[in-house]
């Protein structure tokens, strides 16, 4: 044991350097075994936390999606059906502009109702906030241009805003399914 001390003192190591080392190391040692742990752990909790409100998010989008839809599968069958059972009247634009004024007050959640005729003539009424809306007409009586009127309570237009540029509705896509005159698909 005297040969050993022996010959650290010959080959001229400092005191101070065999003391603080082996500290060093262990304080090294210690704190990178904490940090990985404490890594490894966050990175665990983190992917536990990011799966179930990813999934919940992902399921309320699509429920309120399906129910968005819904609503306004089931208008597009209210209006066929209306259609189909003599109720509405597509010659008669000013009834069907009504009724879909009258639908947009009982159904909030609807931004727009349009309905395109096959003669090309097409009606619209849209929500602009909860209590005004504006009606959108386009065909012959227009010259093919999109008309667009404010209404009051009592659903009669009250004012043209704008008329917007020429409108061909006969080239619109329709969906398919829907009303085509008197006859369903």
């Amino acid at each position: 044991m005297n040969n050993m001390i022996g010959k650290f003192r010959n080959k001229s190591v400092p005191m101070w350097l065999l003391l603080v080392l082996p500290l060093v190391l262990e304080i090294l040692v210690v704190v990178g075994s904490i940090g990985y742990i404490s890594f490894r752990q966050g990175k665990k909790a983190a992917k536990e936390v990011n799966i179930h409100p990813i999934g919940q998010v992902a399921s309320q989008v699509q429920k309120d999606i399906k129910e968005y839809l819904s609503r306004i599968h089931r208008i597009n069958e209210i209006n066929a059906d209306g259609v189909k059972l003599g109720e509405l009247k597509l010659q008669n634009l000013p009834s069907i502009e009504k009724h879909i004024w009258h639908q947009m007050q009982k159904i909030e959640a609807v931004y727009k109702i349009m309905l395109l005729t096959d003669q090309g003539e097409l009606v619209g009424v849209e929500r602009l906030d909860e209590q005004r809306f504006q009606v959108q007409v386009a065909g012959e009586q227009t010259g093919n241009a999109i008309a667009i009127y404010t209404r009051n309570q009592e659903s009669d237009r009250t004012l043209l805003q704008q008329t917007e540029l020429k409108l061909y509705p006969r080239d619109l896509v329709s969906v398919r399914g829907g009303c085509r005159g008197r006859q369903m698909e």
